[in-house]
């Protein structure tokens, strides 16, 4: 868990300069290696075992952040929670689905054959990236019209370049646009290295979400963690029978995943109207192009724009609902298991706390994609590797901690800890704004004294969507 936590900050740092396409191919690619590694490792070799997972760990972190990474590409504002929904759907019911799965092959055909699967599965989906994902990032790819070169070109884009005789793709007005635009986002993105992707700790509204997200989310860990020990202590169950109990869990969160996002969406556009009606925007004609634009999914805010809106209003409308339905069933679940209640109870459980918590985890998320609109695979890369060092604390800690106490207090006392956090989140929603108004201040002002810089106009907020 610590080299998951620990490698996407590396990997974020290279999507941000060379591209999301080479990352994720060699990510890939790293866990095939690995996992045929891991297959043929010699028994006795422990140290050998350890250290491949570490590396396949390592190579399959990336995904999650990289994913981000493309939505935040190729996203508007007001769209943005429901394609989170999509993209948070496969890394949410993997870690629910992996133990049922590799629990059944594991009986039937050894430990290695789950390896031997995985490196099967793993390049199936390499294939299938290498063919068909586009590259999205800006700085290369503009608005999307600039044409692919290199290892940017999908199977799409080379079977295209055959078809023309292998003669460059003519250059259009939009294609001079985009390419007017990408020159712009690499004049800002000239300082993208590792130490600037840690900088997000040091931003007061991003520190709190980032920790607060983290601290909530130690709950999926503990329940990954713990449920086929519970179910076997509590309930006499088996190992495969135990493994199934992680699907109601990860059904919660696959569910949850695309209820939140048009939630999400929801709740940016109410907020929108009412912004719009608090300017006297009332009538449709009466709409700036960029508000109107917003408004049917065309376009994001700009900088400008952002600046006033209540973002963090917006994005965290719902989500004291999200964390009450959250919290409630974790010390329900954990009571339930306490008391030895009908297995059916924790399960249903389980299934709402998967539900809270990815949409609480989905809000946080969106929001900080809002505000680094451009830097979404270094932000989700940050998210990553605060869940993952809670969440090992947590794992290390909730063993003991149930045996000592029992599960239900135990339980009392995980859910202590993000409502002890409860005042920062009011205090987000209250100076988020002011906050961020001060970063762009001293941002603008860094900016008028590199003469570089001077009359480049800031395009973070993203008013062209991209095309394909």
């Amino acid at each position: 868990m610590i080299f998951q936590g620990i490698t996407p900050i590396l990997w974020g740092t290279l999507a941000e300069v060379y591209g999301r396409r080479p990352v994720y191919l060699t990510s890939l690619a790293f866990v095939v290696s690995t996992s045929v590694g891991l297959a043929l490792v010699p028994t006795p070799k422990y140290w050998l075992l350890v250290l491949l997972r570490c590396i396949s760990s390592s190579g399959g972190a990336v995904v999650i952040p990289l994913g981000s990474g493309i939505v935040s590409d190729i996203a508007a504002t007001s769209e943005r929670g429901m394609f989170m929904g999509m993209v948070n759907l496969g890394p949410m019911l993997g870690p629910c689905l992996g133990p049922v799965i590799g629990g059944f092959i594991d009986r039937y055909l050894g430990w290695r054959a789950v390896f031997w699967f995985l490196s099967i599965f793993t390049a199936c989906c390499l294939v299938l990236h290498f063919w068909f994902l586009p590259e999205t990032l800006r700085t290369i790819r503009g608005n999307g019209s600039i044409p692919s070169s290199g290892i940017s070109m999908t199977l799409l884009d080379m079977c295209r370049k055959i078809c023309r005789g292998g003669k460059e793709e003519p250059w259009t007005e939009l294609m001079l646009a985009a390419e007017h635009e990408r020159k712009m986002f690499v004049e800002q993105k000239k300082t993208v290295h590792l130490l600037r992707t840690l900088h997000y700790f040091f931003e007061k509204d991003v520190s709190i979400l980032l920790f607060f997200n983290g601290v909530n989310f130690m709950n999926m860990y503990i329940v990954t963690a713990t449920t086929a020990t519970i179910m076997q202590d509590t309930y006499g169950l088996g190992p495969s029978d135990a493994g199934l109990c992680y699907l109601p869990f990860g059904t919660g969160m696959a569910v949850g995943s695309v209820i939140a996002g048009r939630l999400i969406d929801r709740d940016f556009h109410s907020t929108l109207a009412s912004y719009m009606r608090d300017r006297r925007y009332d009538r449709e004609e009466h709409l700036p192009n960029s508000l109107r634009d917003i408004k049917n999914g065309k376009k994001s805010l700009s900088e400008e724009e952002m600046l006033r809106f209540p973002l963090e209003h917006a994005r965290l409308k719902s989500s004291p609902i999200y964390d009450l339905v959250l919290w409630s069933c974790i010390v329900a679940y954990g009571w339930s298991v306490h008391f030895k209640a009908h297995l059916a109870v924790p399960l249903i459980f389980q299934f709402f706390q998967g539900l809270g918590q990815v949409a609480s985890s989905q809000s946080i998320t969106v929001l900080l994609m809002d505000l680094y609109p451009g830097e979404g695979a270094s932000i989700a890369a940050n998210i990553y590797l605060t869940r993952s060092l809670i969440g090992a604390i947590a794992i290390a800690i909730i063993d003991p901690l149930r045996r000592a106490v029992g599960m239900g207090p135990a339980m009392m006392v995980i859910v202590s800890v993000p409502l002890c956090l409860l005042p920062l989140m009011f205090l987000e929603r209250r100076r988020g704004m002011r906050w961020r108004q001060k970063r762009a201040a001293r941002g603008a002002t860094a900016n008028c004294s590199d003469p570089a810089q001077n009359n480049i106009p800031d395009i973070s907020g993203r008013t062209t969507p991209i095309q394909g």
